[in-house]
């Protein structure tokens, strides 16, 4: 039978970091329209950029439920 060789520790890396470059910008940009909203908002006052603060939050919890489920799915999958 062929044996495949192990994959170097360099390519190992190259891979995950292929992987974790979409979930960086992802986060990246999350952080940016955050502060976007701050900053238009920041003009209006401090109660509506409160509001906006707590927004983001109750955003990141709503974001957070499918994104773990898919995190789950995916390692269910990748074990099947």
């Amino acid at each position: 039978m062929l044996r495949l060789s192990e994959p170097s520790d360099r390519e190992i890396r190259k891979a995950i970091f292929a992987l974790a470059i979409p979930i960086v910008w992802s986060n990246l940009l999350q952080r940016g329209v955050g502060i976007i909203d701050a900053v238009m908002v920041g003009h209006m006052g401090a109660p509506e950029l409160a509001a906006v603060g707590m927004s983001q939050i109750v955003v990141m919890l709503l974001l957070a439920l499918p994104m773990g489920i898919g995190t789950g799915t995916m390692i269910i999958v990748a074990n099947a």
